[in-house]
């Protein structure tokens, strides 16, 4: 089976919402190239809770957005890094912030941050979804799978970590099974079920099936078993 994508898949960009008016995924995805990949928090409080704000710094955040909506890595890193100085309450200008450090091509310095901000605001799903995506381009698969677990139980709609936390488990924890209750999840967040998932999850569910019969024969045991992918 291909996966040619392994984050979440090409979304349509939503109406942006008033930015303290944003959690997790529910106001858009930042783009690039053929797939998403890190999502762009339009929101960056932490939990139901909305510290206020000046007018200043909704500008300063907004003029932040525009740049990492152009692929402008070092202006938005520079007024990220800016906001996160004054407003250190604010988690999901630290998510943005790691997001651009890892498009500057220093993910050591994102994960930092992201570790960092998955300790102080535990409460905040996005952080440990995008840490997930940094474990899972690191090879640390099974912390990957920990970190998008943690996202999924913060928030159950989370379609993103869903998704990826599907990915991960089919292609490289060898688990078919789990893989295929976080693409059915993903589906049902959806307003419309996305054919390609549709024939992922078909596909998955005939692997399930031909193991469970590999594993009732006698003597049975299936790839995953044996240590190797489906």
């Amino acid at each position: 089976m291909s996966r040619a994508c392994t984050e979440i898949p090409v979304v349509p960009r939503r109406r942006r919402l008033p930015w303290l008016a944003c959690i997790a995924l529910g106001c858009g995805a930042f783009v690039l190239g053929g797939c998403a990949t890190f999502e762009r928090i339009d929101g960056p409080m932490a939990g139901h809770e909305a510290p206020a704000v000046s007018d200043a710094e909704h500008r300063s955040f907004e003029r932040a957005l525009a740049a990492m909506d152009d692929a402008r890595w070092h202006d938005a890193h520079e007024r990220l890094q800016a906001l996160v100085a004054d407003r250190p309450d604010l988690p999901g200008l630290r998510v943005n912030l790691a997001i651009a450090l890892r498009h500057l091509d220093d993910t050591g310095a994102a994960r930092e941050l992201l570790e960092y901000t998955v300790e102080r605001f535990e409460a905040f799903a996005p952080a440990h979804h995008q840490l997930g995506l940094l474990l899972r381009e690191a090879g640390e698969f099974a912390a990957a799978d920990v970190a998008y677990a943690r996202a999924i139980a913060l928030d159950p709609a989370y379609a993103a970590a869903h998704y990826n936390r599907a990915v991960l488990n089919d292609l490289y924890l060898w688990r078919p099974a789990v893989a295929l209750a976080h693409f059915q999840h993903y589906q049902a967040l959806q307003d419309s079920a996305d054919p390609t998932v549709d024939r992922w999850i078909a596909e998955i569910e005939r692997r399930v099936d031909r193991d469970a019969a590999i594993r009732d024969a006698p003597g049975g045991t299936t790839r995953t078993e044996r240590g190797g992918g489906a």
